[in-house]
């Protein structure tokens, strides 16, 4: 595979993953949003908003 075929290969991916995050925002499930949906069911990942309530200048905090 050529590394110019890969740049543009990447770049259409990002492209591509942009494209599906706006459109999961913009046209809701039966009107529920993505977050509403996430929120109907357990889950056991954890979610970004538990990593930013523990970013790097909570750490000190925590000791």
């Amino acid at each position: 595979m050529s590394e110019k075929f890969r740049a543009y290969f990447n770049i259409l991916a990002l492209a591509a993953v942009i494209l599906v995050n706006y459109l999961a925002n913009a046209l809701p499930l039966n009107g529920n949003t993505t977050g509403a949906l996430s929120a109907l069911f357990l889950l056991l990942i954890m979610t970004i908003s538990f990593i930013r309530s523990f970013s790097f200048g909570h750490l000190s905090e925590l000791a």
